[in-house]
C-alpha cells in the first residue's frame, strides 16, 4: 500500500515541472484578465489545491513510510527552527506593505511596491514559502518532504516569472529597472544593479 502511494506521489509531484510549463506557455490565452477577473478563481483553486494535497501526502508518507535523509544532528532543528522563523518574519512584513494594494492578476493596482522586504528581493511571499519547505525538509528528515520542497520551488519560481510579465505590462521600464537591481534571492544578484537616478 505505502509502496503504490510512494510511487503515486513521486511521480504527480515530479509532473508539477509539466504542469507549470504548460500553464507559463498559455499564460496569455488562461491569465485573468479585467473583462475576465473571475479566472483568478480557477488560478487559485488549482495552485492551493494541489499544494495542500501534496503536502498531506508528504507528511503523511513521511511518517508511515519515510525515507531517511540526513539531517539526524540536534543542530538541524536548531536551523530549522531559523529558517521556519524567517519564513513568517519576511511573510507578515510583506503583507504588511502589500494590504492596501489590489491583486496583480486582472486588477487595476496603483503602483509598483518597491519598499519593505520588495526591496531586498522581487518575490518575498515566495521566497517566504521556500524557506518554510526547508525547514520542513529539515524537521521531517524524509525524501519525500524533500520532494515536496523542490517541486513547491520550482513551481512558485514559474509564478514569479509569470508575475514579472504581467508586471512588466503593467509598469514597462519602471519594472524593468527594479528588476535588474533587485535580485529573486535576497543579496544574491548575478547582475550589476544600475541606480534609479
Amino acid at each position: 500500500m505505502h509502496e503504490a502511494l510512494q510511487q503515486a506521489y513521486f511521480i504527480s509531484t515530479a509532473s508539477v515541472a509539466v504542469f507549470v510549463l504548460v500553464v507559463y506557455f498559455l499564460r496569455i490565452s488562461l491569465w485573468p484578465t479585467p473583462s475576465n477577473p473571475r479566472r483568478i478563481i480557477l488560478f487559485n483553486v488549482l495552485g492551493n489545491g494541489w499544494l495542500l494535497a501534496n503536502l498531506a501526502m508528504a507528511v503523511y508518507l513521511s511518517i508511515a513510510s519515510p525515507i531517511p535523509l540526513i539531517f539526524t544532528s540536534p543542530a538541524w532543528s536548531a536551523v530549522a527552527a531559523i529558517l521556519a522563523v524567517a519564513g513568517l518574519a519576511i511573510s507578515l512584513w510583506a503583507f504588511t506593505i502589500f494590504r492596501t494594494m489590489r491583486r496583480i492578476f486582472g486588477m487595476e493596482i496603483p503602483r509598483l511596491v518597491t519598499e519593505g522586504p520588495y526591496k531586498y528581493m522581487r518575490h518575498p511571499q515566495y521566497f517566504s514559502i521556500l524557506l518554510w519547505t526547508l525547514a520542513a525538509t529539515i524537521l521531517f528528515n524524509t525524501l519525500q518532504m524533500l520532494v515536496y520542497a523542490v517541486s513547491t520551488s520550482l513551481a512558485f519560481y514559474m509564478a514569479g516569472f509569470m508575475e514579472e510579465r504581467k508586471l512588466e505590462e503593467l509598469f514597462g521600464e519602471q519594472y524593468r529597472r527594479y528588476r535588474e537591481r533587485t535580485p529573486v534571492i535576497p543579496f544574491m544578484s548575478f547582475r550589476r544593479k544600475r541606480s534609479l537616478d
